[in-house]
């Protein structure tokens, strides 16, 4: 069965050799010229995938990806953000509102075929990574939890949390997209510590609300051991990060830069 598409623009050239050049792919393709028309189409003939401009008549492409990722039978279309605004804070904004990818104007036509090919194995396969970190999301984490937990094998969950809303003061003091890249670099750094857990089958996972997770094969000795080194690693890396060579949002204040800090909790699974 062919994948079904949707292309959300105000620009009929543009969606017309998009809309060929897609079709060409054997992909089912639809259009819409605007916001409300978008969302009319999507009621009617929900697609796999959602190709969608920010600056749309009538409703922008914002507003349409918070009502379709806010509806619990629309959540689940992927959705790419295709448009010409370049500024930092408009791409957070488009990752914000729930797209699952963000590309600016002018593209190459072969980086979106392949975006869109990815974006649908993974949907096929139920396997979805948050835009922002790039680790699994927590519906696919706690389906691996799930699993090992069947297994009877002892492992345990590593908890990671930003302490004294750090995260907060980043964003009131310089802006979101500082703010996201803060959380790239704490995924970066997890992700470089879980190298050297080869032998306790790490997995990552991101919540959404700024907690990241390990769950690993490990007894509640080993466990205690990794999570405090872990946070040791990652306080370390993130703890010297120059967050004065960001411009501040508004005029500075007599305050002092926030220090990123994380904790650690522990949940044991199959062991006591």
């Amino acid at each position: 069965m062919k994948k079904k598409l949707l292309i959300a623009d105000d620009n009929e050239y543009l969606v017309e050799i998009l809309k060929t050049d897609l079709e060409m792919l054997n992909y089912e393709v639809d259009t819409a010229k605007d916001g409300e028309d978008a969302l009319k189409k999507i009621a009617n003939n929900k697609p796999d995938l959602l190709i969608l401009d920010v600056m749309m008549p009538k409703l922008n492409g914002y507003q349409v990806c918070r009502k379709i990722k806010s509806d619990t039978d629309l959540k689940d279309i992927a959705v790419i953000m295709l448009t010409a605004k370049t500024a930092p804070d408009d791409k957070y904004w488009g990752i914000d509102c729930g797209a699952d990818e963000y590309m600016t104007k002018p593209f190459e036509t072969e980086e979106l075929e392949d975006l869109i090919k990815k974006k649908l194995d993974e949907r096929t396969r139920g396997k979805r990574s948050h835009s922002v970190t790039g680790l699994p999301v927590i519906t696919v984490f706690n389906d691996e939890r799930e699993k090992r937990s069947q297994t009877g094998v002892p492992c345990a969950i590593l908890r990671f949390h930003y302490k004294e809303d750090c995260l907060d003061d980043i964003e009131t003091m310089y802006g979101k997209f500082c703010t996201a890249d803060v959380l790239k670099l704490t995924a970066k750094h997890l992700s470089d510590f879980s190298d050297g857990l080869k032998a306790h089958n790490p997995f990552l996972g991101y919540s959404g609300d700024n907690c990241f997770f390990i769950l690993i094969n490990a007894s509640k000795e080993q466990t205690v051991e990794i999570g405090k080194k872990c946070a040791q690693y990652l306080n370390k890396m993130l703890g010297s990060i120059d967050l004065s060579k960001n411009e501040p949002k508004s005029k500075p204040v007599d305050k002092k830069q926030p220090v990123v800090m994380l904790g650690c909790s522990v949940q044991l699974i199959n062991q006591e």
